[in-house]
């Protein structure tokens, strides 16, 4: 438990300069992006941590560590434009290795798949114009705030190419594998484990 929470402490200052740092210079666009990334975590992790205790009344920090890591996989697509609603929709997303029966016992698929699509998907929605000209130079139509509908489209077929790459490539490696003494992948225990 310790580790957990220590880990997602430093995942949390790292962000930092992930988002803020890709605005490449010190001014009020990478501020915004550090402030909307602090908030997203803060809002994915207490959105996560109620969501746990609506579901099996108890309080957990591990689902506020999770919602947190949600949030910042979240808001990463566009950190100066998107709030973060991640946290619920990702605390749901781990039903459905229950649905599906597949082993995924630190929810990486919900926190960082879904959040990825999630983040990326609301781009479109709530990227703004005025948001991208704090930096001075860029310049973009926005998302459906703005009125730049296709945002919406743009982002969505983003997302699925990227879903589909990962699939196939991860598909290829998985299969040379079998090539490589050693490479079989299977269950260390057995079944009723």
């Amino acid at each position: 438990m310790n580790y957990v929470v220590l880990e997602t402490v430093f995942l949390w200052f790292g962000w930092f300069g992930f988002n803020g740092g890709s605005a490449l210079s010190a001014n009020l666009r990478a501020a915004q992006a550090c402030i909307v990334t602090n908030l997203a975590a803060s809002v994915g992790g207490l959105t996560w941590m109620l969501w746990d205790y609506r579901l099996e009344k108890k309080w957990s920090a591990v689902g506020f560590c999770s919602g947190a890591i949600a949030g910042l996989v979240a808001i990463t697509p566009a950190s100066g434009f998107v709030g973060s609603p991640a946290g619920t929709i990702c605390n749901f997303a781990t039903q459905l290795k229950f649905f599906f029966h597949y082993n995924d016992a630190l929810d990486i698929f919900a926190s960082h798949a879904i959040s990825g699509v999630v983040g990326n998907v609301l781009t479109g929605i709530f990227a703004q114009k005025s948001v991208a000209a704090f930096d001075g130079v860029s310049v973009i139509g926005g998302g459906w705030l703005d009125g730049h509908f296709i945002q919406l489209g743009y982002q969505t077929a983003d997302s699925v190419s990227g879903m589909s790459y990962s699939f196939v490539m991860t598909t290829l490696i998985l299969w040379a594998m079998h090539f490589f003494p050693g490479g079989h992948l299977e269950l260390r225990c057995s079944e009723e484990s």
